[in-house]
């Protein structure tokens, strides 16, 4: 009985196989790279409705909002200021009552007994699309004089952060009048400020801010689903411009515990020119700016609980107006903000 010979592929063939499969491979890798993003984009969305709905249960139960951070200052000495970061008043809210229960009110978060639970990584603070994930640890310290330095090191960190106002170095730039006070731009999350005469005036030139209380629901005039709660400023403890990290363990504001995790609405020139103030208000840099990971824009959520993405190309009035909680005349955009 006569075998044929098997015949096997030729060389060509097998470069014809192989480019077919990298032609594939091609075209699928966008295909499955989008649908990562989407599912990364969906869980951030998610965390931020966590978040909203803590806040929103917070002032629920004490009549005030938990405040974007807090600071008692019964002297001038900085040793003896007690101060607090928002994330920490939340945590009851989101299934972290035992991490809540380890932290000391009446000593700052820098203190060491404090540090070990500020240690803690908690999920709902991390966004996936964020390079480092939730491993990212941040060492640093804060300073109020030469004489006054305080370290952490190790806090977990988050992409979540508050933005309490315009800055007041920037509010003619948005288009409210000169005479404009930093409190009259407050978001629905503002500071509780409290302290000796003495302290408050020192405060007022370090933050912009002397005494000041957190709100309630009822004092947002400009409407709750107008008026952004939360932000994303993701990406820290390195420094992002752009897409491009500059900076690698140099923003310990990332640390969730850290009460430098709130910042003022700046903007930036661009994407490659991060002087301030400027037009561009999203995703162009982390430096106490809004800033995600996601395509075109960033996830915010409002005062009414409701998660909303905002693109990078919102004008700077309109995002300013978005963010002030009783704004409503002092500037056109005021009249009737849209986050679209």
């Amino acid at each position: 009985m006569n075998r044929h010979p098997r015949r096997g592929f030729t060389l060509i063939e097998l470069l014809v196989v192989i480019a077919i499969i990298a032609i594939l491979i091609g075209l699928l890798l966008p295909a499955v790279q989008k649908v990562r993003e989407a599912a990364a984009r969906s869980s951030c969305s998610n965390n931020m409705r966590q978040i909203g709905l803590a806040t929103l249960n917070y002032e629920n139960v004490y009549g005030e909002f938990p405040p974007s951070f807090s600071v008692n200052a019964p002297s001038l000495i900085p040793s003896t200021f007690v101060i607090h970061s928002f994330h920490i008043h939340i945590l009851p809210y989101i299934e972290q009552d035992n991490v809540f229960r380890q932290y000391n009110f009446d000593q700052s978060f820098w203190t060491a007994s404090n540090q070990v639970p500020l240690r803690t990584p908690i999920k709902t603070f991390i966004c996936p699309s964020t390079p480092g994930g939730i491993e990212r640890r941040a060492t640093g310290s804060v300073s109020f004089s030469a004489l006054f330095s305080f370290n952490f090191s190790n806090l977990a960190v988050t992409d979540y952060a508050t933005c309490n106002s315009i800055q007041n170095t920037s509010i003619t730039f948005f288009g409210y009048p000169a005479a404009t006070s930093p409190v009259a731009t407050t978001s629905a999350l503002r500071p509780r400020i409290r302290g000796s005469a003495a302290a408050l005036a020192l405060l007022q030139s370090l933050t912009g801010f002397s005494a000041l209380e957190p709100q309630r629901v009822s004092d947002i005039g400009d409407g709750t689903s107008n008026t952004i709660l939360v932000c994303e400023d993701a990406g820290r403890p390195d420094t992002y411009r752009g897409r491009q990290r500059v900076g690698v363990n140099n923003r310990p504001d990332g640390a969730w515990g850290n009460y430098e995790n709130d910042y003022a609405l700046d903007g930036v020139v661009s994407k490659t020119n991060s002087a301030s103030p400027g037009n561009c208000v999203i995703n162009c840099t982390n430096n106490n700016e809004t800033y995600s990971f996601h395509t075109d824009g960033a996830m915010h959520v409002f005062a009414d609980g409701s998660v909303r993405f905002i693109r990078e190309t919102i004008s700077p009035q309109n995002y300013a107006a978005l963010i002030t909680a009783n704004g409503a005349g002092m500037t056109p955009a005021e009249a009737a903000p849209q986050a679209d």
